[in-house]
């Protein structure tokens, strides 16, 4: 009997999905700041440029992706030299749900999204770890009709890697723009 029950709503959900909602794919690039630390070795900064996908679905004032992006930083130490770290190439990525909750406001939608996903780092013949953490972020869409939409977002990534046997905390924001095409 629950097993019908949830299949009913389930159905009902995606019935009333198809009616109100529409599915969306989404390309984004853009520019990450990455800030690392370590117990007792400082690094550098670095910002360079991100890449990714979102898949997601759109019904009334909220919206459901995944969302994959990727990274690729420089890791420099700002001091000690001798430490074996330096000059290294660190990737990240995140694989996850995203949930957005827009403003009631037509064709400029600003929105707040709030994420839980996969981060993983890999510090170039170093290391590699992943975890599962949050993020959370703010953005704006501009719809184009019915198929088509410009975003842009800022997010706050972090996340604690354990890397040779240390951990590795990683910050990062990232602010993207991207396209959404409407299905």
């Amino acid at each position: 009997m629950k097993k019908t029950l949830l299949f009913t709503a389930l159905f009902g959900l995606l019935l009333a999905g198809s009616v109100y909602g529409q599915f969306y794919l989404g390309l984004d690039g853009g520019v990450s700041s990455q800030n690392l630390s370590l117990e007792d070795v400082k690094f550098d900064k670095d910002t360079s440029f991100v890449y990714g996908v979102r898949l997601g679905f759109n019904f009334l004032f909220l919206a459901v992706e995944g969302q994959y992006f990727q990274v690729s930083h420089n890791m420099t130490l700002s001091d000690f030299p001798d430490f074996n770290w330096g000059d290294r190439n660190v990737n990240y990525s995140y694989l996850g749900l995203n949930g957005k909750l827009y403003l009631p406001i037509p064709i400029v939608r600003p929105y707040f999204v709030l994420g839980y996903g996969y981060y993983t780092t890999n510090v170039k013949d170093i290391g590699k770890d992943s975890v599962a953490d949050v993020n959370l972020g703010i953005g704006v869409e501009f719809r184009l009709g019915h198929t088509f939409g410009i975003q842009g977002e800022g997010k706050y990534h972090s996340g604690i890697f354990a890397i040779d046997e240390s951990d590795l905390a990683v910050k990062n924001y990232t602010l993207t723009g991207g396209l959404s095409f409407y299905f």
